[in-house]
């Protein structure tokens, strides 16, 4: 349910790179040298810089155009994948061996943790769990960006029951979305 530890390592490399470039280009946080001491931040302090990249998804276009890290054309074309985000409010549904299920947004998503699985987070028997967060492609898969802000709420039987309805329609009609990157990938 989670990435390899030398995929979660890329993944990190990759989005703290572009984060540092996104701190720079914002101004959020002066004095951060280079991305090994913004990767030292604690995630409150990239939390700011994490939504401004997301409000400004122009920031990818930039840092791709630019490559002020030198990096090679396949480490590009995995940040240019980013643009294909969904950042916003989803449920945390199930728990499977494979990934975990996230409902929002209309859609159901198959979903990786990075360097933890989800179930190292919450008990399968506190779901469904609301949470904030931005998936995002990651080499064929769904990850989560790495800053994940649940909410202190509790769900009744009316809404589990919703939501267990809205998994089972979606794996029933193959409409589970397992890719971002533009590929169709459903299961």
């Amino acid at each position: 349910m989670r990435l390899s530890e030398e995929e979660a390592h890329h993944y990190y490399t990759l989005m703290w790179g572009l984060q540092f470039f996104v701190n720079q280009e914002l101004g959020i946080h002066a004095g951060v040298p280079n991305e090994l001491a913004y990767a030292h931040l604690s995630q409150d302090e990239k939390l700011p810089v994490r939504d401004g990249l997301y409000e400004h998804p122009e920031l990818i276009d930039r840092f791709i155009e630019e490559n002020p890290l030198d990096w090679p054309k396949e480490e590009l074309a995995i940040v240019a994948s980013w643009k294909n985000f969904v950042a916003g409010d989803f449920y945390i549904e199930r728990m499977l061996k494979k990934h975990t299920i996230f409902v929002g947004n209309g859609q159901v998503y198959a979903v990786l943790g990075i360097l933890d699985s989800f179930d190292e987070f919450f008990y399968k028997s506190e779901l469904p769990v609301l949470v904030r967060t931005v998936l995002l492609p990651f080499q064929g898969r769904i990850i989560y960006d790495g800053l994940l802000q649940p909410f202190s709420l509790f769900f009744g039987p009316g809404i589990s029951g919703d939501l267990k309805e809205t998994y089972l329609a979606a794996k029933q009609n193959r409409r589970i979305i397992a890719r971002l990157d533009g590929e169709a990938d459903v299961e």
